[in-house]
This record gives structure tokens, C-alpha cells and sequence, in this order.
């Protein structure tokens, strides 16, 4: 074999790295939403908290949870065109050796429908700490 039609790289070697890789972001995919979850409930525990004393001060917590509720919406974003991207990589090297599934079981439109699904709760949030940066009380 000359060295024109040797492969440049294993093709195995390529399809581990990209399944590793899609476990690492599965891995983030779950830890992100508790993680938000978690940093706009406390920004929303210190605003109420704030509410009455110090009303300026909570319409600026809420604004900042307005921001993180909109910086989550950018990260699942993200998250679902990275996770789509490397599903289809590793679909097109399972093609040779594909088995049949039964209709509707692939696990992108899964992954797509949480990561919409966070982000809509994300939007909610982000609308949510707006009003209340506003003085409507929720």
C-alpha cells in the first residue's frame, strides 16, 4: 500500500473520541439546568427578601436574574447545536453497522426537546425576574 490510499486517521479511534466527547457534553447537559435553576433561585430568594426594605436593590437582583435566565438561554443554545452536531458524527459512523430501531426512537429529538424545554423555562424566568425588577408582585 502506497501512502496515498492509507487512512490518515482510525477510524475506530475517531468514533471513540467523538462518543467520549458526546458523554462529557451529555454530562454538562445535565448539570446545567439545576445549575441556573439554582443561581436565579437564589437571586429571586435574596430579591423577595430585599423586597420591602430595599426595593432598588431588588429590582437590580432581579435584573440580574433577568440576565442569567438569559445567559442559560445562550448556553442551551449552544448546547443543543454541539450535542446535535456530534449526534450526526456519530451516526455517520455507526451507518455501516447500523441496526434497525423501531420509528421515533432516536435519542436526538430527545435531547432537542430538553434542551427547548430549558430554554423556555429560561425565557420564563428571565420575563418572571423582569416583572418583578418592575414592582409587580408575583
Amino acid at each position: 500500500m502506497n501512502a496515498q490510499t492509507q487512512p490518515l486517521v482510525d477510524v475506530a479511534e475517531v468514533y471513540r473520541q467523538q462518543n467520549m466527547r458526546f458523554t462529557r457534553l451529555n454530562d454538562i447537559l445535565h448539570r446545567t439546568p439545576p445549575t441556573f435553576s439554582a443561581l436565579i433561585g437564589g437571586l429571586w430568594y435574596f430579591a423577595f427578601q430585599q423586597m420591602d426594605q430595599r426595593p432598588v436593590l431588588a429590582a437590580l437582583v432581579f435584573i440580574v436574574a433577568a440576565l442569567v435566565g438569559h445567559a442559560g438561554i445562550n448556553v442551551f443554545n449552544r448546547l443543543r447545536v454541539f450535542i446535535t452536531a456530534y449526534l450526526d458524527s456519530i451516526a455517520r459512523f455507526e451507518k455501516p453497522h447500523e441496526m434497525p430501531r423501531p420509528a421515533g426512537t432516536s435519542i436526538a429529538r430527545y435531547v432537542i426537546r430538553l434542551l427547548g424545554l430549558a430554554m423556555a423555562l429560561s425565557v420564563a424566568g428571565a420575563l418572571w425576574s423582569l416583572a418583578g425588577a418592575f414592582g409587580f408582585r408575583l
